[in-house]
């Protein structure tokens, strides 16, 4: 008789959280027909649906400054298509992040971390990323030919590569990202991107940003380079004032032809007092007055910003981010003890002509409109947030496409996360 001993393994310690979105959306018949004039041929959009969006992450800790992770998420819509409910789970799970990371890698204060995950940056901590948001973002390169022109995309790209976070000291952080947004083609057909980021601060309440990127797509001649710099102070001691300030410059060549020169800003203040808080900004991403003359002017980036349900979100409406600049306020009031009430209103501009796939003209109109959203949110508890959101635009540009200049979009839901 064979005896084994058998040594216990050691437990490994697990952390489990997620979150799930359940909601109804009614969209008006204009903004899946602008959607499809911008990304023609399209298939069309339903105007009222139920819909759920599922996050889990579960990350191992694996001894010795060892962690590792995998991500699942089931979204809203797939291939600009809603995903209603009901329809088959395993069809639709993605794995989000996939990855393996090392604290105190080789050196104190060095972070590695290699294989599927975020490649997300923002100025302001906790805030949507006016450059480099992804997966939650369409490709660099969406709209892209000889030159650049608006869509309504709805992508969904899960990057794999390798991330270097150095922290010498609490005054300076240094990050290093490199890898695959969109693969599955020969090396140079591969949507690619290399970063390095620093930031740290100048005082108490200042910080800054610099960040420079290589973003490669299909072919040898597509590479865009990407040079911002940002400021975020506040005025008070309080932190009740804040001003904040991005700038980027955008040079390169999308193709043996045409070069690249593009800019983008986004500058504002916000005012915190007890319980409410009031926000104006301008934001511009340049466009291009002449698609055949060989020099691009279109900002194009990884943004993520979904502050205004109609025009900006990619979920719930069209997704506008290049071409366009945009006047908003935004004002946010506590009201009861768990519940919250947000207004936004934004004026928006298409900078230059908004363009087919020919180069023409789709509309004489450059006024994108006017979006005004209402939000309440109610907080059951820590985990459960009830929401309800309605959006309304007036728009010039609206009415030349789709013959209806005024257009409206609701949704409301549960918001759980664990």
């Amino acid at each position: 008789m064979l005896q084994v001993d058998v040594t216990p393994q050691e437990e490994i310690p697990i952390t489990v959280t997620g979150s799930s979105r359940i909601e109804y959306l009614h969209r008006t018949r204009p903004i899946p027909r602008v959607r499809a004039a911008l990304n023609s041929p399209i298939t069309a959009q339903s105007e009222s649906l139920f819909r759920s969006e599922l996050e889990l992450s579960l990350e191992a800790d694996l001894g010795k400054e060892i962690r590792a992770g995998i991500g699942l998420k089931k979204p809203a819509w797939e291939e600009g298509e809603d995903i209603e409910m009901g329809s088959d789970l395993s069809e639709n799970i993605l794995i989000e992040e996939l990855y393996v990371h090392f604290e105190n890698f080789l050196m104190p204060e060095l972070e590695l971390r290699f294989g599927t995950q975020d490649f997300a940056y923002s100025l302001r901590p906790g805030r949507e990323p006016f450059f480099l948001g992804t997966p939650n973002s369409e490709s660099f390169f969406a709209g892209t030919s000889t030159f650049v022109r608006n869509t309504a995309d709805r992508d969904y790209f899960v990057p794999m590569g390798v991330s270097l976070l150095y922290n010498p000291h609490l005054a300076i952080e240094i990050e290093f990202w490199a890898g695959t947004v969109i693969g599955g083609g020969s090396t140079t057909s591969d949507e690619s991107m290399y970063g390095i980021f620093l930031n740290g601060l100048l005082s108490e309440r200042t910080a800054w940003n610099l960040v420079s990127t290589l973003i490669t797509g299909e072919g040898s001649d597509r590479e865009i380079y990407t040079i911002g710099f940002a400021l975020d102070h506040y005025l008070t001691q309080s932190r009740s004032l804040e001003l904040f300030f991005e700038f980027y410059w955008q040079f390169g060549s999308l193709d043996e032809t045409n070069d690249r020169a593009a800019t983008a800003l986004a500058i504002g203040a916000a005012w915190y007092g007890d319980g409410w808080t009031v926000e104006g900004s301008y934001t511009m991403r340049s466009g291009d007055e002449d698609p055949f003359d060989q020099k691009e002017k279109t900002f194009q980036s990884y943004e993520d910003i979904n502050q205004f349900a109609i025009i900006e979100s990619a979920s719930l409406g069209l997704d506008i981010d290049t071409n366009v600049s945009s006047i908003r306020l935004s004002a946010t009031v506590d009201i009861f003890e768990h519940s919250t009430l947000r207004f936004d209103i934004g004026y928006f501009h298409f900078l230059e002509k908004v363009r087919n796939s020919t180069g023409f003209a789709l509309a004489p109109s450059q006024e994108l409109g006017t979006e005004l959203d209402v939000t309440l949110e109610h907080h059951m508890n820590d985990s459960v947030t009830l929401f309800v959101t309605g959006a309304v635009i007036h728009s010039e540009f609206f009415d030349q496409i789709a013959e209806e200049s005024e257009t409206s979009l609701f949704v409301s839901g549960a918001q759980i996360e664990f």
